[in-house]
């Protein structure tokens, strides 16, 4: 493993950890997304919280990571990161 790909690693973890020692903090019912206007349009459970802080970048790590070894062309990559650019922009 590479040096680069260790330090993004361990800058992944950091939300994890940080969500490991405030977990007995937390309410059950936590605020999940906020409209335009910044009013909370939808709660969910500490253990979706749990999934949304490791397992979407966890995820999208491994996509990342394994899908230019499958593409001959290396060109699947870029059009995940312009398909990701796109829904957060609009």
């Amino acid at each position: 493993m590479k040096t680069k790909e260790i330090i993004i690693l361990l800058i992944a973890l950091i939300p994890i950890i940080i969500l490991g020692i405030i977990w007995n903090e937390l309410p059950n019912q936590v605020p999940m997304h906020w409209n335009s206007k910044g009013n909370i349009d939808r709660i969910g459970g500490k253990s979706e919280l749990l999934f949304v802080i490791t397992g979407i970048p966890m995820f999208l790590y491994l996509l990342l990571r394994f899908i230019p070894k499958i593409d001959p062309k290396k060109k699947i990559t870029i059009r995940i990161f312009k398909i990701f650019l796109d829904i957060s922009y609009s």
